[in-house]
This record gives C-alpha cells, structure tokens and sequence, in this order.
C-alpha cells in the first residue's frame, strides 16, 4: 500500500487539505475565506450568525464563534455532507488546489489529530476518520471530471506553473489577509500623513510591482496573475481607487515631496507604474501631471515619472529601483 498522507493545519506538508487553507470559495451565493468558515456557519439556522461567522477574521476565530451557535437539530445527520459540499466546492474552484489532490494518486488520506469525527489515521486510530474520506471521495470525483493528472517530472513543471489565485497581495486587497506588519489594507488607508511618511513598508503592499524593491526586499512582488486581478476585478480596482485617494490627500497636505529630494519621488514612480500595469493610464496620467505641476523637482525625477507610463520603462535594465 502507498504510504499514507498525514496532515494537520495549514501550514504542515499538505496543507492546503487543512480547512484552515486559506482560499476563496464561492458558495450559495456568497464568497467565504475558508471552508473552515463555511462549514461553522452551516451549523446553524440563524443567518445573522451565519454570516458574523462568514466574516470573521480568522478560521479559529470561525470556529470558535461556531461552538456557540445552537446547533441543526439533525446536525449530526448534516455535518458530512456539509463538509464534502465545501471540500469539492474548493478544490473544484481553485484549480492549484486540484492539481495537489489529484497529484497524490491513490496515496490514503488522513487529517492526523485526535477529533473523534475528521481525524484518524495510524496515530489516531479511534477516530472516524471522516475528513480524510471526504478527500479521498473529492479526489475520485475530481479524477472523473478531469481526468488524472501527470506524474513525476512534468506534474512538478505544471504544478509549478500554476499560480495561486488568491496570493497574499490580493487576501491583502481583499481584506481577508495582512500585510508582513500585520496591518489590513483598511488599517493602511487610515494612516496619518505622518506615519504614510515615516512607515516605509505600507507602499509595495498598496502598490505591488513585478520587480523587488531594493529599499524594502521583504516586500512582496506582484505576479502576473496578481496584477491581471487588479485588471479584471471591480472590487480590487475600487480599493486602488480607495488607496489612491489617499495618497492624492497625503500630497495635496504635505510639502516635504514638492523638494528636490526626497524618498517620494520613488513612490510617486512606483505608483504610477502599478496604475500602468493595471490598465487604469487615466489614473496614471493624473498624478503624473499632479505631481509635475505642484512640484519642484529636477529633469530625471521628471523623466523616471514619465517613462513609468511605459508597460517596459528602460530604466528596468538599469540598477536603480522604485
């Protein structure tokens, strides 16, 4: 027999058959976090918890609400079709999810922990055992709709070239994920005039590029998927609006940037090339010309601004970075 898989949370080998993953999934109608979060609100009958628990911010915090809600009096009947309707739902939505279930051939599955109903396997054997057979019934289901996937080699070359939909920068802009400080994008456009000045690590979260940033390496880097996110989706765009408004106030009150020198001038450029790459020039063209105007800076500053209009500005050839 193939040797088993052993899971347990999000973050062990695996993790993504945790319902703690982080992935989005759409479901009657409405776009829940993880299937964690589904699975608590389905619990119960009241739709006001349902959908507190839809919203909270965490997983455990979802499960956590779930243990205090009244239960489906037939809950113990329900609760194993409610958690195969999820499990298919996100490993049929997210296809990066699938190519992992599927990768795993005939391998049994087992959520290792000591819940009496999901876990089980051969450290717990007294458990039900029921999410690893939720899993494993998915993985035929998904097996006859797709068909196998390949193995070896070419499975790790297309497993890699499929990029998670629902990466950290847009949980960030979707508001169900953090920046590296903690911070929600909602926590950003909140800030002060003084901490946008003096906190240096807000910018390439707000306005992510394809390329690192050289001032803050830590930061994350945007994919192309990422940004073709930001061109497709309405509500992603609102939020750029939302940041770019922000920013626009912080210049309009401020004075330091108007100068010859100073480190805006690099996010001034960073910005309106993450506008460019967006597909929203109206808007890049603005600050461009807003920054122009109400500034006194020199010809190369103006000349970096410019050319991040570019889809490929030259100055990407050269050492120097936003």
């Amino acid at each position: 027999m193939s040797d088993p898989i052993l899971f347990y949370g999000q973050k062990s080998e695996f993790g993504e058959f945790s319902n703690f993953y982080l992935t989005r999934i759409l479901l009657d109608g409405k776009e829940w976090p993880s299937s964690e979060h589904y699975y608590m609100a389905q619990k119960t009958s009241d739709e006001s918890a349902q959908e507190a628990i839809r919203q909270a911010s965490t997983p455990a915090e979802a499960k956590r609400m779930g243990r205090e809600v009244n239960l489906h009096d037939d809950w113990d009947v329900l609760k194993y079709d409610v958690m195969h309707r999820v499990v298919y739902a996100k490993f049929d939505q997210n296809e990066h999810l699938r190519f992992v279930l599927l990768s795993t051939g005939d391998r049994p599955i087992h959520e290792s922990c000591r819940d009496p109903w999901w876990g089980g396997g051969p450290q717990f054997p007294s458990g039900r055992d029921w999410l690893g057979k939720v899993l494993m019934t998915v993985r035929d289901e998904l097996r006859n709709k797709y068909g196998d996937v390949p193995g070896g080699d070419d499975l790790a070359d297309l497993v890699g070239s499929i990029t998670d939909p629902v990466s950290d920068l847009l949980r960030f802009y979707e508001g169900s994920g953090t920046d590296g400080s903690g911070r929600t994008l909602a926590d950003v456009q909140a800030f002060s005039d003084d901490q946008m000045e003096r906190v240096h690590d807000w910018v390439q979260w707000v306005f992510p590029l394809p390329e690192p940033s050289r001032a803050q390496p830590h930061t994350p880097v945007a994919s192309e998927s990422d940004l073709q996110a930001f061109r497709d989706r309405i509500d992603l765009r609102e939020q750029v609006l939302l940041s770019l408004g922000r920013w626009s106030s912080f210049l309009s009150t401020t004075q330091a940037w108007r100068g010859p020198l100073d480190h805006n001038h690099l996010r001034i450029t960073r910005i309106i090339r993450f506008l460019t790459l967006i597909d929203m020039p109206d808007a890049a063209n603005d600050l461009f010309g807003y920054a122009k105007d109400k500034s006194n800076v020199g010809d190369q500053t103006l000349w970096y601004w410019g050319h991040a209009r570019d889809k490929d500005p030259v100055w990407l050839y050269q050492s120097w970075r936003p």
